[in-house]
């Protein structure tokens, strides 16, 4: 019974870790949301037909016929903070292994190819974590992505690169590549929205260099270098 209490208080430290980063008011609603989701876990019982929808930190010791994980894409899971720490990166890859092994029978593991951020749709990156996971143990399930304007937002403009199977990325021949690229891995820099972040990708399409940033607090954006407002720390 010691162990197991022991036990709680690690995971209680893990979750109250987690929120690290964030201020005032935002923390503790977040915080007690997530502490909420630990008590109704307690309340699950065996019989009746129903859907529990938990964290991943309250799934330990749990195990369902059918799971279902969402938000596999880098940003969400691993999450933004996790980017630039390898041992918060070692607990989201934990977190992952609970997930995938509460599943009894099916396995569901799911992303999406954009997601919507203050009024515009970005492309999103799969999860390292997907390609962890040994091909022949995965029945992929891909549809393909619609098409994006030169604004970002989606629509039946100019296609875009599509995904493979969980992320591998199906490019396009590409054109004549720019001198050297302005960005590298590891540089730190400053975006007028999104506040300071670190290069985790470089890439060049034609005679544009794309670069993948991760904000502590917004996530990784894929920036166009030369219309992104970027500057170097």
């Amino acid at each position: 019974e010691g162990e197991e209490r022991w036990e709680n208080l690690e995971e209680l430290r893990r979750v109250a870790e987690d929120f690290r980063g964030l201020e005032g008011d935002e923390a503790l609603s977040q915080f007690l949301e997530r502490v909420a989701l630990v008590s109704d876990v307690d309340a699950l019982g065996e019989e009746g037909a129903s859907t529990a929808m938990l964290t991943l930190h309250t799934a330990k010791g749990l195990e369902f016929p059918v799971v279902f994980i969402v938000g596999l894409e880098e940003g969400i899971f691993p999450h933004s903070r996790s980017m630039t720490d390898a041992e918060q990166m070692e607990e989201e890859r934990r977190l992952a292994y609970v997930g995938i092994t509460r599943a009894k029978d099916r396995l569901y593991l799911t992303r999406a190819f954009r997601r919507s951020s203050y009024g515009y749709e970005e492309l999103t990156i799969p999860s390292r974590f997907l390609k962890d996971i040994p091909p022949e143990l995965l029945d992929d399930r891909n549809r393909p992505a619609r098409s994006v304007t030169s604004s970002g937002r989606a629509g039946r403009g100019a296609s875009q690169p599509g995904f493979g199977p969980f992320g591998q990325r199906q490019v396009t021949p590409a054109a004549p590549t720019p001198k050297s690229a302005l960005h590298k891995v590891g540089d730190r820099v400053y975006h007028q929205k999104f506040g300071e972040g670190t290069v985790i990708a470089v890439e060049v399409e034609g005679s544009e260099e794309y670069v993948q940033v991760a904000f502590p607090n917004q996530g990784i954006k894929k920036l166009a270098a030369s219309i992104a407002p970027l500057e170097k720390r």
